[in-house]
């Protein structure tokens, strides 16, 4: 019985270990993304700094949302597992 609980704790420690990162990882990345898109769009004249960080603020709001929610499934997930077994 401990080496099921060790293999699904396990399990668990890596699934949520990679939600972590996979959400960090988008939200940075979207941040870097933008911040050169925003400075490119500026140099050009075409948007405004304003614009930029009205931008830039919805964009990571919204993935930061999106991977908390990813996040939180993958808790969600094991947890209802667990609840079965």
């Amino acid at each position: 019985a401990t080496d099921k609980a060790l293999v699904t704790g396990i399990r668990g420690a890596f699934v949520e270990g990679c939600s972590y990162g996979v959400a960090s990882g988008l939200i940075y990345l979207a941040e870097a993304l933008l911040f050169y898109v925003s400075a490119v769009l500026i140099v050009k004249g075409r948007y405004t700094y304003l614009q930029a960080v009205e931008v830039l603020n919805l964009v990571v709001f919204t993935v930061t949302i999106g991977s908390q929610l990813m996040a939180f499934s993958a808790s969600f997930f094991n947890f209802t597992q667990c609840y079965r077994s």
